[in-house]
């Protein structure tokens, strides 16, 4: 067992690591790479229950293609609230206008037939019960860019 001591250095200041904290804790959202947890998807149906409460059916594409939870059809309960998290990154990207966007892209690959890609950034996608995990919640979603540079709408929870 590691024991670790506290002790006061003569001449520290706590703004110094206050700041060193604030550093280490942007540094990793600005560097996120957006391309290595998304997946594609044929939308099923995207309904309005309630002013700004959508229910999105998702199929994995291609056929055969399963999401990670193994689902042959994923249900995502989505509402926009606002990001608590003074994450910069997460406060830029999941704004009011990025969410009706990315329902915007479900409702056009749906009117299409297209594909769709969804991605997951840190929970992204929250279970309703621990017996059902295809059905899930989101808290908001934004299109972001992955590196080959196509667009995925991304989940945050």
């Amino acid at each position: 067992m590691v024991r670790f001591e506290h002790r006061r250095r003569p001449g520290f200041r706590t703004p110094i690591l206050a700041g060193l904290l604030v550093l280490v804790w942007v540094l990793p959202a600005e560097s996120q790479n957006v391309s290595t947890s998304s997946w594609s998807f044929l939308v099923e149906s995207v309904v309005v229950e309630a002013p700004g409460f959508h229910v999105v059916r998702l199929t994995p594409s291609p056929p055969g293609l399963r999401y990670p939870r193994t689902c042959e059809s994923l249900v995502i309960h989505v509402v926009f609230e606002e990001p608590f998290a003074q994450n910069p990154f997460i406060r830029e990207n999941f704004t009011p206008e990025m969410h009706a966007r990315s329902i915007r892209m479900f409702n056009d690959a749906q009117a299409s037939g297209s594909i769709v890609r969804l991605g997951a950034l840190y929970e992204g996608l929250g279970l309703r019960s621990e017996d059902d995990t295809c059905e899930v919640d989101s808290h908001g979603l934004s299109p972001l860019k992955e590196e080959d540079g196509g667009l995925a709408v991304y989940s945050r929870y």
